[in-house]
């Protein structure tokens, strides 16, 4: 598939080999188990917002209300961002770029330190789980051989 006007990403996957297009298909993954997460937990502000108030009794309910929105909203955009950069690096590595390769793998710790400061729910362990799948797969033996080849 061509993409025009876009540098470095015109070639076509399909001589990628299986698990650099399987470490595709897993940011993919990662990117849309991320936004479900970051939907669910921001549907449920209201639980999270009277959980903090309940646990901070001291603090003025409205600050307490407005402290969690932010964060919610924050969560969301963040996921986000992290999704739309998954996939645009995950693309740039199958088409074999190291760099497309590096920046994945280097989201991933981000995803990794995100989960940790916002607390780890299932869908975010998930999202870890398969973001350190799709960085082995991107570096097993056959992922190095074709990286090399594209260089």
């Amino acid at each position: 598939m061509k993409i025009p006007g876009i540098s470095g990403l015109g070639e076509d996957a399909a001589d990628a080999p299986p698990v650099v297009r399987y470490s595709f298909l897993a940011w993919n993954a990662v990117a849309t188990i991320g936004l479900i997460d970051a939907v669910l937990l921001y549907s449920a502000k209201q639980a999270q917002t009277d959980a903090a108030i309940k646990a901070n009794p001291t603090v003025n309910p409205a600050e307490v209300a407005d402290i969690v929105g932010d964060v919610l909203l924050t969560f969301l955009i963040a996921a986000i961002v992290l999704g739309l950069a998954y996939v645009y690096f995950g693309y740039r590595a199958r088409a074999g770029l190291r760099s497309g390769r590096t920046v994945v793998t280097s989201l991933a710790v981000v995803n990794l330190l995100f989960r940790y400061y916002f607390g780890l729910t299932i869908f975010g362990l998930l999202a870890v789980l398969v973001a350190a799948a799709a960085v082995v797969m991107l570096f097993t033996p056959g992922a190095n051989a074709y990286f090399k080849q594209k260089q």
